[in-house]
């Protein structure tokens, strides 16, 4: 799972929840960051938003909303 949260004008943080057994295995956890990096970089310049600032946080979990019961995609910081 992952989830956005903004964190500025222009920029927010992609939170992702990894499988547990991929936790712990460094080097596959590394590759999945860099794909991820290299898709919103792409993303951002097909939509002439290169400006736009992003990190990379890896979570333990993403919780659900209290209110409706799901996992919310975007967050405000």
């Amino acid at each position: 799972d992952y989830q956005l949260c903004q964190t500025g004008s222009d920029s927010f943080e992609i939170r992702m929840q990894l499988q547990k057994a991929l936790l712990e295995k460094e080097a596959e956890k590394t590759s999945v960051q860099q794909k991820l990096r290299e898709q919103m970089l792409d993303i951002l310049q097909h939509k002439q938003m290169q400006y736009v600032r992003f990190t990379l946080k890896t979570v333990e979990e993403i919780l659900p909303d209290p209110k409706t019961g799901k996992k919310r995609l975007v967050v405000n910081n």
